[in-house]
């Protein structure tokens, strides 16, 4: 995070500012890479990610039915009420759905943690940081 005066800044000091950010968007760009390799490897995952959605999806169409139903007068009110109260119990069997899987998908995770790259030891991101703390010393305002 930069909280200095970006006008106080000599030219090689912003093209350090400017070579900082761009590694910490390769790191995040890593990191995203080595989560979606870790995720393609789990077998629940495709199940979880259905499951997270369909809930997800639910939980905002009730939303948006609740808003509805705020508006309404008197009988199209008492329709939308009963809707409701049909998708809370359908939101119920989504969550049990969406608990299963995840608890699956966790499981599946945890006894398999030496087989996921992890960001902290993949030699790109420790590169990245290495040169990221040296832009760090000749940036004055230039936080973590």
């Amino acid at each position: 995070l930069f909280t200095g005066s970006y006008a106080k800044l000599s030219n090689k000091q912003r093209a350090d500012l400017q070579a900082y950010y761009a590694l910490n968007g390769k790191i995040s760009e890593r990191k995203n890479e080595l989560l979606q390799a870790a995720a393609a490897k789990n077998p629940f995952f495709a199940t979880y990610n259905q499951a997270y959605k369909a809930y997800m999806a639910h939980i905002e169409a009730a939303k948006a039915l609740n808003g509805k139903r705020d508006r309404a007068t008197e009988l199209d009110k008492a329709r939308l009420e009963d809707q409701l109260r049909e998708m809370k119990v359908a939101e119920t069997a989504l969550r049990m759905e969406y608990d299963t899987i995840h608890a699956k998908f966790r499981q599946w995770k945890e006894q398999h943690t030496n087989e996921i790259a992890r960001a902290d030891n993949d030699p790109h991101v420790i590169k990245w940081m290495q040169e990221m703390k040296a832009f760090r010393a000749s940036v004055p305002g230039l936080a973590y």
